[in-house]
């Protein structure tokens, strides 16, 4: 758990831990949550699923179907996991996935036990890289599920990052796996080395004070 207040760095902290990573096999979900999904059950799982099978604005479900079935054959799913996905996408039931006669609680339920074999499947392959951005953002549906697998996540190959201003409270710091870490604005000492690191010796006037 990463926070901090707007502007402080967590975004560019996350940017700048990929290439660290880069000489390891890994793979890697980023999410993002905005103000905009608030209220939209599973926003940042969708959206990354979306972009991750190559969602186009212009393909017709029969596509869609296609390229999800792509992205998901990494890990082998069931013929229900495939339907719960689609669902989810909100792609129309197809002759390979068909539909799900089940109450909105039940699929729920189902929708998050197949998400976690997704994950489950992908860290068994190679080390995972879990992102959630902005989760003072997240729909309470996310939160959710965000909630599992914190509790899941020291029996997988994951490192979850997640990144939040310090407004937001959860339990999930109580875990004995999880890590808090709190960003704190920097002085002008440390400012002036930073622009010097990034800009060089020319970047910053010596008069400054």
């Amino acid at each position: 758990m990463l926070s901090g207040e707007a502007g402080v760095g967590k975004s560019r902290l996350v940017v700048a831990l990929q290439p660290a990573l880069n000489s390891q096999s890994h793979a890697l979900l980023r999410h993002s949550c905005s103000p905009q999904g608030e209220d939209s059950p599973l926003h940042p799982l969708i959206a990354q699923l979306e972009q991750a099978a190559g969602f186009a604005p212009g393909d017709a479900p029969e596509v869609r179907h296609a390229k999800l079935g792509i992205l998901l054959a990494q890990t082998s799913p069931t013929a229900k996991d495939l339907a719960l996905f689609a669902e989810m996408l909100s792609l129309p039931p197809g002759e390979q996935y068909g539909s799900l006669p089940i109450s909105p609680h039940r699929k729920r339920e189902q929708t998050f036990a197949a998400l976690l074999r997704w994950i489950e499947g992908l860290s068994g392959k190679d080390p995972l890289l879990m992102v959630f951005e902005d989760v003072h953002w997240i729909d309470p549906s996310s939160r959710e599920f965000v909630k599992l697998i914190v509790q899941r996540a020291d029996r997988l190959s994951v490192l979850l990052l997640i990144t939040c201003r310090p407004e937001f409270d959860v339990s999930w710091t109580n875990l004995p796996h999880v890590t808090a870490l709190t960003l704190q604005g920097i002085g002008q000492d440390e400012a002036e080395k930073l622009v010097r690191l990034t800009g060089g010796p020319a970047a910053i006037s010596e008069q400054l004070d």
